[in-house]
Order: C-alpha cells, then sequence, then structure tokens
C-alpha cells in the first residue's frame, strides 16, 4: 500500500475483537505528543502495556474520528540495543539519527558507554563521525552516563523518554534507587507522572497490589480525580469510598491506608471535607490573604474624585454611565474590588479609565496589570496602551520545573494588583499570587461572573462575590448591542437558562442539524471566506476533542478544505499532526523566553527541513502577530491545528465569527456556562450547528453548584 507510515505505540486497552481477528485498541503514541487515539486492524492478541511498531495510514472513521489502520505491527523488545537507538538519537546528540545511531552501536557493540566511562583514552575509530561530533558525543556521553542508565532501565518498564527526563530533573543520579525504593512517590513529586504510570512501573518492580504506598497512591489520586472532575476544591470520604471499588482491595486496608495518608498530611480532613494537600494550602493561602490584606493602605486621596472622573471624560470624549461611575469609584474607595459583567458592557473601557485616574492620583505607586493567558493579556495591553503580562509572566514561571521564581521568599513588590479575566484564575494560581505578593495594597479582578469558572478546582470568583469583604460593581449596559444584532440577546437567554429560538436573527444562525455537523462547518466556513472574511476572523468551537465531531477531526478537514496540500507549501508530520505553511496554530504553553503564551494564534509561515538547517534539526517557523516563533523537534507538543479549539482555549478572546458545534457526541459536557461562554466569544456573527435539543439541554444546566469549596467560610471564619 502506498503512503504506509510507521508509528510506535503504547497499547493502553483493547476496545473490541471479532472471531476474524479484527481489532479495535485503544493506543498512546509513543513520542512527545503522547496522543491517545484507536487503532484498528487484523491482528492477532496485542499485549497491553507494551510498545509496538505500527505500519499503516491514518484514516477517518465518520463516527469515531481519527483512526489508524494497522497493516503490519512489530513488538518492540526493551533490550538494551534499542533503548541504545533511542539515546543516541535523542536531541541529546544533535546529528545523529536512527541510522547513524545503529551503525554505531553495530561498529562498537552495545557497551559503548561502559567503553567510554572507564576508559579515559578512549577514541573513535570509526569513519561515521566527524573529529567534531566524535568529540562532543564522548563529553555529552561521559556526563550525561548516568543518564542513559535510567533511559535503559525505565525504558523497559514502560516508561517514555519524556517521562524519564522529568525523573530526571527532580531526582538525578539517585532517580533509579529512589523509584525501585518507592515508585508511588512520583504522584506527588513529578508533575505529568499519574498514579496508573506509577502503578505499572511498581507491578513490573514486584509491588503487591495491596502494599501501603500502593493504597495511599490510591487515595490521594482517587482524592485529586474527584476534585478535578467536579471542580470543587475538596472531596468526602462517602465519596471517595465510591471510587475504590474497582481497585478490588479489603476495605480495611483502605481504611487503615485513609488514616496513614492523613496522619501523613498527604490528604488533610477537614470535618467532613477530604482534601488533597496541595488544595487545601492553596485555600487557606487564600483566605488568609484576602483576610489579612492590605498589611499597609495606600495614602488618602488628596485630589477631588469627581473631578478626576469629569476631566477623564471630557479628555476622551465619553460620558460613562451610573454603573460605570460606581465601579471606578468603587476601587478608589476600597481596598479590595471585583467588577463583572457580560460581553459589551465596558469592563476594559472601565479598566482603562482605572488605570489613568490613579496614576495620575498617585504617580508613585506600582501597578501589577495581568491576565491568566497571554492573548488575554495581549488583548488587555493594546487596548489600554500599558505594560500588561500573564499571571505566570509576573510570577516568574519555569517551565521546566513548573515552579515559580517569585514566592513569600523573592516577593514582588507592586502596590496595587489589577487581573483581567479573572474568572479563568484557579485556586492554586490564586495562592501563588498571594504568597508572592504580600504588599499590595489594593486589589481590582474583573471578569464576567457568568462564564466558565477555572480549568482547575475552585470557583475564585463566585467565592470572592459571595465572601462579603469585596466591593461588588456589576456593569449593566450593553454598548456593543445594536438594533442588527441579537448575539448579546441569545447570551442572556442562556445565562436565564433558555435557548430562546426567538433570538435566532440577523447575525444568530442556527443549523439544526444531526448527521452532518462536519459537513455543515465546511460550508458555513466556505460561505464566510467568501464574504471577505479571512479563515483568521472565523473561530469554530467544540468541546470534546475525540469523536468524529471533536476538534481534532475538525481541524483535520478544515485544515484539508481551507489549507489543503500544495506542491508550493511544505509540510512536516509531527505525530498523528501534519503541519502546512499557511496553518493556523494555537500555542499550548507558555514560553515566556519567546513571548508566546498558552492560547496564543498564530500562521506557520516557513517549515525548515533538518538537511537546511546548521544544527541539523527540522524547525516550524510561526508569526503571531509581528512576534516569529521557532519551534524544533523537541517543543512542537506545544502546537496544535487552531481552526478548531475548545471553548476553554478562546475564553478570553473575541473573534468576529464563531461556529459552535454542540453535537450530539458532546452533549454530556454541555452546560450553561460552557454555551454562554462559547456564544460571547462572537462579535459579528454567530453560528450555532446541532440539534435544538442538545443546545436547550445545555442552557437548563448549571453544574458550578456542584463546585464546592471552603473558602467564603475560611474568609469569614465560620
Amino acid at each position: 500500500m502506498d503512503n504506509q507510515i510507521q508509528i510506535e505505540v503504547l497499547i493502553k486497552r483493547k476496545i473490541y475483537s471479532s472471531a476474524n481477528f479484527y481489532s479495535v485498541y485503544l493506543v498512546m503514541l509513543n513520542d512527545q505528543t503522547e496522543k491517545t487515539m484507536t487503532a484498528v486492524g487484523y491482528v492477532p492478541q496485542l499485549e497491553l502495556d507494551q510498545i509496538y511498531i505500527l505500519t499503516g495510514q491514518y484514516k477517518e472513521h465518520y463516527r469515531y474520528g481519527l483512526q489508524f489502520e494497522i497493516q503490519q505491527y512489530e513488538k518492540l523488545l526493551a533490550n538494551s540495543t534499542e533503548t541504545l537507538i533511542k539515546y543516541l538519537s535523542s536531541s541529546l546528540f544533535p546529528g545523529i539519527g536512527k541510522v547513524k545511531a545503529q551503525r554505531i552501536i553495530d561498529y562498537y557493540g552495545t557497551d559503548l558507554l561502559t567503553q567510554i566511562q572507564e576508559d579515559d583514552d578512549f577514541v573513535f575509530t570509526d569513519p561515521f563521525l566527524s573529529i567534531e561530533n566524535q568529540q562532543t558525543l564522548i563529553n555529552q556521553l561521559r556526563t550525561e552516563v548516568e543518564l542513559e542508565k535510567q533511559i535503559n532501565f525505565f525504558a523497559q518498564h514502560g516508561i517514555t523518554m519524556r517521562q524519564t527526563l522529568k525523573i530526571e530533573q527532580i531526582y538525578g543520579k539517585d532517580a533509579i534507587t529512589k523509584i525501585k525504593e518507592n515508585p508511588y512517590r512520583m504522584v506527588d513529586e513529578v508533575e505529568g507522572i499519574g498514579f496508573k504510570t506509577c502503578d505499572k512501573l511498581a507491578s513490573s518492580l514486584g509491588f503487591k497490589k495491596d502494599h501501603p504506598e500502593r493504597i495511599s497512591a490510591i487515595l490521594v489520586f482517587e482524592t485529586l480525580q474527584d476534585c478535578l472532575n467536579s471542580g470543587s476544591t475538596f472531596t468526602t470520604i462517602e465519596k471517595l469510598l465510591k471510587r475504590l471499588p474497582k481497585y478490588k482491595l479489603d476495605d480495611d486496608k483502605f481504611s487503615i491506608g485513609l488514616q496513614e495518608t492523613i496522619n501523613s498530611r498527604r490528604l488533610v480532613l477537614d470535618n467532613e471535607a477530604l482534601y488533597h494537600k496541595s488544595q487545601y494550602e492553596a485555600e487557606v493561602i487564600n483566605a488568609n490573604y484576602f483576610n489579612q490584606m492590605p498589611i499597609q493602605k495606600i495614602t488618602p486621596l488628596t485630589k477631588d474624585l469627581d473631578q478626576l472622573i469629569q476631566d477623564y471624560q471630557a479628555q476622551q470624549n465619553i460620558i460613562y454611565d451610573e454603573s460605570q461611575i460606581k465601579a471606578i469609584k468603587g476601587f478608589f474607595n476600597n481596598d479590595k474590588t471585583i467588577i463583572t459583567g457580560g460581553p459589551g458592557t465596558g469592563k476594559t473601557t472601565i479598566i482603562q479609565a482605572i488605570i489613568a485616574l490613579f496614576r495620575e492620583a498617585y504617580p508613585h505607586y506600582d501597578l501589577a496589570i495581568c491576565a491568566p493567558t497571554g492573548r488575554a493579556a495581549k488583548r488587555l495591553k493594546e487596548i489600554v496602551n500599558v505594560n500588561v503580562t500573564t499571571i505566570h509572566s509576573l510570577l516568574e514561571w519555569n517551565l521546566e520545573t513548573n515552579k515559580f521564581a517569585r514566592n513569600e521568599v523573592n516577593p514582588v513588590l507592586n502596590d496595587i494588583l489589577i487581573i483581567d479575566e479573572f474568572s479563568m484564575v484557579d485556586n492554586y494560581v490564586m495562592s501563588a499570587l498571594a504568597l508572592a505578593m504580600p504588599k499590595v495594597r489594593k486589589i481590582l479582578f474583573i471578569g464576567d461572573k457568568d462564564q466558565l469558572p477555572s480549568v482547575g478546582p475552585g470557583f475564585l470568583i463566585r467565592d470572592l462575590i459571595n465572601s462579603g469583604v469585596f466591593s461588588v460593581n456589576v456593569l449593566d449596559v450593553n454598548y456593543r448591542q445594536n438594533q442588527e444584532s441579537h448575539i448579546i440577546d441569545i447570551a442572556s437567554a442562556i445565562n436565564q437558562g433558555r435557548f430562546d429560538q426567538s433570538k435566532i436573527l440577523g447575525d444568530v444562525v442556527h443549523i439544526n442539524q444531526r448527521n452532518y455537523i462536519k459537513e455543515s462547518v465546511i460550508e458555513v466556513t466556505r460561505l464566510a471566506l467568501e464574504k471577505g472574511y479571512t479563515i483568521d476572523d472565523v473561530q469554530v468551537l467544540a468541546c470534546k476533542y475525540d469523536g468524529s465531531d471533536g476538534i481534532d477531526q475538525l481541524n483535520l478537514l478544515l485544515q484539508r478544505n481551507f489549507n489543503p496540500q500544495d506542491e508550493h507549501k511544505r509540510e512536516f508530520r509531527f505525530g498523528y499532526m501534519t503541519f502546512r505553511e499557511g496553518d493556523k496554530l494555537l500555542q499550548l504553553k507558555n514560553q515566556p523566553d519567546d513571548f508566546v503564551f498558552n492560547g496564543d494564534i498564530g500562521t506557520l509561515v516557513e517549515i525548515v527541513f533538518k538537511a537546511e538547517s546548521d544544527d541539523n534539526k527540522d524547525r516550524l517557523i510561526v508569526d503571531f502577530d509581528g512576534n516569529i516563533v521557532e519551534y524544533d523537534t523537541e517543543i512542537m507538543i506545544h502546537l496544535k491545528h487552531a481552526y478548531c479549539t475548545s471553548v476553554h482555549k478562546a475564553q478570553g478572546s473575541e473573534y468576529p465569527i464563531v461556529i459552535f458545534v454542540g453535537s450530539p457526541q458532546h452533549r454530556f459536557m454541555m452546560n450553561k456556562r460552557l454555551f454562554y461562554t462559547a456564544v460571547s466569544r462572537a462579535r459579528n456573527g454567530l453560528i450555532l450547528i446541532g440539534p435544538e435539543l442538545v443546545f436547550s439541554d445545555a442552557a437548563k444546566y448549571d453544574h458550578s453548584p456542584q463546585i464546592k469549596t471552603k473558602l467564603v467560610e475560611r474568609i469569614n471564619g465560620m
């Protein structure tokens, strides 16, 4: 078969098999993307938790989305030759690919690393490497020999290279010893490695199913999973016990393990509330902060505030409504202020006024102005014309360690803290701000209280509004609305729990479609482009990645239709994705050194192949509104196609045209806040595609009361 490709996968689960050997497996790509997908074909039993090389093609199933069709397969044995090839051809040794690595091993044998480590006079005698590359390799091998041992050890136990590098970063040369003693410690100590990975490793190391460390890890993992699923900062023992039968262990062992885990403070029991220690600490830090700040107040205002506002309105040729003036005064007259309002109510205009007026009244105070995402920060910066950063940049977040350099030991010394799009801030990030900004004299949080809460546990904007310690100002006049626009009308109806068909007028369109959703998305996008909009103006939103109507499949189809293969455009395959020049791409992680952040959208302007580069690396060159960023294969994992994105990724942004997919496949993920957030991203046009029942059910379902926290109680000393 033409165009066959090979992928390396870890077999996760068998979904289906028939008598004639047709099988469907859930697999994870054993590369940086670690994408899970289905692989199908006529194959005998494949071993779970084993790595295979699959040969075949990607295909699109109408119902299940992107799949890999297996033509051939080969089990990848975790022997020293294979792991050594992986090691030598990794990014640690630029210029050595798999072919050259195999030649080196064939020439010197699999004990090459031992030879170099033990013989100080070792020299290369083969013809494969230049003198410069020989010296680079020999130096690197001697400094990285411990890492090679770790890669070899962890590969034999099914741990990916990416995970191994994280483990090495935490434990250094003692990694193998520490993990052999207790592999479950990684649940708490290594970012991105969860219970399932630890459990698989522990099993291969001979740990019993009822080992106390395993039981404790299960309890910690399931507690955190329940919080992540519900959005709550805590669970209860009763709810936790309902999650445990699948492990098929004795209830008494869990009871003993729970008490020991609580005694060790990995879990915290606060009356009936059971917390993961990180969420408990964060909630307590936040409550104490909002109770105690400011330690020192700003000096009394010497100028007449009414006159300042009046003069500013004259300068800007603007007249503020009553709620806006009240919000401005609320900031000046209170230490802690929240301004909330829906789309078009002038939140950004008020921020601009507050910043200008405060700087005029208090020129000697320092302001920290930030937002949760790079896109939101950039948008605010363009409007208010002042320096705006992401929260992570303000706290000097380290991508590799996932730690903040700014903390209680190394604080941020700004006097005023202003955060836009505050509804996106979670419990943990707020606690990091609280620790790093002890001397803040005045706080202003701006956001839409009706939007989606943060992805992480907690519902800060709701809790702080309900706490009674903030001055809360609601902006209730819409300035974006006009007689031809019904976007705000339908958003308001959704907020009231109704999908009001009478509001489907003018710039709001509903395509009541169940079976041809993808085709409708393509057709609507095509019509928008014919009317003069660009692909950057049109943003497709959905709430699920997998499935035939999911984000991944829609991105594939939108790319094929609106940036198709062209002999004049280069393309580069990375995992399951094909990047093509001209692609619309989404940044998934903060890269502060490149000034590109989670949620930023750019255009792939050039692909440079490794044969053309000095360091023998493939590269993508992406333009983020004039900020040019280079990606080699080590950080391409931070990119994804952006023709279609999740609603969460779109939060904090606005687009001329929004196409929101309400597929029946997504109905269990739909809710009022998600629906409202998606709709309120649209500025000029909104197209809803999906059955009426999916949208009407979403408008009725408000999941936010299920989000439980104790922040209000802690702030109020209850």
